[in-house]
């Protein structure tokens, strides 16, 4: 019911951040009307196009609307918190009542993700389903799990490779049966990516690492200095948004749970193996490559810790109304974590709360002053994306500067995007002079213009 409510007040949300990607390749499978199933190497990053597939296929159905693309992403949601629930009920003590359960779907990255338009939130499907599968030595769903996640995203390698660790740690501690059917879902799953793989590779001689420049760097190997930048990136988004509670309380509960070994019941070892091996798996893929790290990368950690939170709040903390103040706490802390903002030089994962949802009216004034006030957009330059993707009535048919930074009168900059360096804010801040600032709950959008190309009754 919440998600069908979400659904209906953000139905005309558009694509924003990385999803617009997403728009772009499965709008061009939808205009050239599937003559090939994977879009030209100079908009492919190399990841399966198992939900550009979804989209356009959903548009050629039911017509090509920011509309469609939302019920398909709200099937997704659905099916997403239907497997978080099932996971958690089936791991969850018994004598617990279900409602601590719902602090699962407060985390707030999870919580953002289901308003976004990107693949994320299908991986996390795949995901989930694979876990309730093995757990439940269920091979066929395994094996659609497996497949999901290899034709989702290139995520899914490491996924999938988490998957054989947890399936080896989980039948090493008898936490399943030993079951051959389900060793086969490894081979079988794979049979659907090596043919895309395949086809890709006729089509465009290629297949995996990207010929494109804008995406071939970012699937190189970083210097040590970059892997040490994103080893502390990593830590801060286990913590940021909220989570910091949660991962004190759980650190106390695991050392509980170090100290009394015989209290370890076989569900909290299976999540904790989850939670233990994807936490390993993702730094290990993740730190030592160019690639930007981003908070929405990390869902099943930050909801596997969440879970052995609550699980370790049942075991140890006996008093009911300690406990409820202790889960309470982290409930608003996750609510409240939709409210951080950082300073302007540090780097934000503007998809991973509900903060970004605030932008929105603000380019729609922003964009309008422009207009208004006679502003030619090719004297304004900016990193933003000002330009509405799908259904929102566009305001401006004109098109923004392409020169570089300075090159141009004017400059359009906004906390909302990560592009602009600090050497540029830093000049901002001395050379040009603010002419119009507008600002909501901490997210901003300000036009610079010049100070040598300022009037003199400025």
């Amino acid at each position: 019911m919440i998600l069908v409510l979400e659904f209906l007040v953000f139905q005309d949300l558009p694509f924003f951040w990385d999803a617009r990607s997403k728009y772009l390749r499965a709008s061009w499978l939808y205009d050239h009307d599937f003559k090939q199933w994977v879009v030209p190497t100079s908009i492919n990053s190399g990841h399966p196009p198992l939900w550009i597939w979804t989209l356009a296929i959903f548009w050629k159905l039911f017509g090509k609307t920011v509309l469609v693309a939302r019920v398909a992403l709200l099937l997704v949601n659905i099916g997403v918190f239907y497997q978080l629930f099932r996971f958690a009920h089936f791991n969850f003590p018994k004598q617990a009542a279900l409602l601590p359960i719902m602090l699962l779907f407060l985390e707030p990255t999870l919580v953002a993700q289901t308003t976004n338009l990107g693949n994320d939130m299908l991986l996390l499907f795949f995901v989930l389903l694979g876990l309730n599968a093995l757990q439940k030595n269920k091979n066929i769903l395994y094996t659609i799990a497996i497949a999901g996640l290899l034709l989702t995203n290139l995520r899914g390698l490491y996924c999938v490779l988490a998957f054989v660790i947890i399936h080896f740690c989980s039948f090493k501690q008898g936490l399943i049966l030993f079951n051959r059917k389900i060793i086969w879902a490894y081979v079988i799953g794979l049979i659907p990516l090596t043919l895309f793989l395949i086809y890709q590779y006729q089509v465009l001689d290629w297949v995996l690492f990207p010929q494109d420049n804008s995406y071939s760097g970012q699937r190189k190997s970083g210097s040590f200095q970059n892997t040490l930048k994103n080893s502390m990136a990593y830590i801060k988004m286990l913590l940021e948004f909220g989570r910091f509670l949660m991962w004190i309380s759980l650190v106390y509960f695991g050392y509980k749970w170090f100290k009394n070994r015989s209290r370890l019941t076989q569900n909290v070892k299976y999540v904790g193996i989850v939670l233990g091996v994807f936490t390993g798996v993702f730094f290990i893929g993740f730190t030592p490559f160019t690639n930007p790290l981003g908070p929405r990368y990390l869902m099943i950690v930050y909801l596997m810790a969440t879970l052995l939170c609550i699980m370790g709040s049942f075991e140890f903390i006996q008093n009911k109304i300690k406990r409820t103040i202790l889960l309470s706490a982290v409930a608003i802390s996750f609510i409240t974590g939709h409210l951080w903002i950082y300073p302007n030089t540090i780097a934000q994962g503007w998809d991973s709360t509900l903060a970004y949802l605030h932008y929105f009216p603000l380019k729609d004034k922003m964009t309008y002053y422009l207009v208004e006030n006679n502003i030619a957009l090719n004297t304004v330059n900016t990193n933003l994306r000002l330009n509405y993707y799908l259904d929102r009535e566009a305001l401006t048919t004109q098109r923004f500067a392409q020169a570089g930074f300075g090159e141009v009168s004017y400059f359009v900059f906004s906390n909302i995007e990560n592009k602009t360096t600090d050497a540029q804010m830093q000049e901002l801040d001395v050379s040009w002079t603010k002419v119009q600032h507008y600002e909501r709950m901490g997210v901003f959008i300000t036009l610079y213009k010049k100070q040598d190309n300022l009037k003199t009754d400025l």
